[in-house]
């Protein structure tokens, strides 16, 4: 039985516990619970679409049904860059980034990991690679130039 998210009802994996599309917390019996990065005897509720920070009820920022963290710009970075890459280590993220970089392309990247409530969850968070939405498939395709995207990396979507 497919597991969906409380939140945005987009479809889960199993043992997934973070929405990739909407950012909500979705506890799973047995598991313990994620905690807040700024308040760690709170649970999360969701987690930044960009960033990965976890975030009690107080700390939650939510916009279009989607959470993010405190940041504002995380917010437009949502709206105006598009992940063309999804990393497995921050090693692989660091080299598709200088890669594009090198090719003239600015380049974000969050290591969801990197938080204290989300530093221990065993489920692949991933490292998204963003590019700006205007210049998202140029990017791809010097990529695939490259032979550096396939499709256990592509973006979702």
């Amino acid at each position: 039985m497919t597991r969906i998210c409380r939140h945005c009802s987009s479809p889960l994996g199993p043992g997934i516990r973070l929405c990739r599309a909407c950012g909500a917390v979705n506890d799973i019996p047995d598991l313990d619970w994620i905690e807040c990065e700024h308040h760690p005897t709170e649970p999360a509720v969701g987690s930044c679409v960009v960033c990965g920070k976890p975030m009690c009820g107080d700390c939650a920022r939510s916009a279009e049904g989607l959470f993010f963290c405190e940041d504002p710009e995380h917010r437009s970075i949502f709206l105006g860059w598009t992940i063309v890459y999804e990393a497995d280590s921050v090693f692989e993220a660091d080299m598709i980034s200088k890669n594009l970089e090198q090719a003239g392309f600015a380049v974000r990247q969050f290591d969801k990991h990197r938080h204290n409530g989300t530093a221990w969850i065993t489920e692949r968070l991933g490292v998204p690679v963003r590019i700006q939405r205007n210049r998202a498939e140029e990017a791809l395709q010097l990529l695939r130039s490259m032979r550096l995207l396939d499709d256990t990396n592509k973006p979702e979507g």
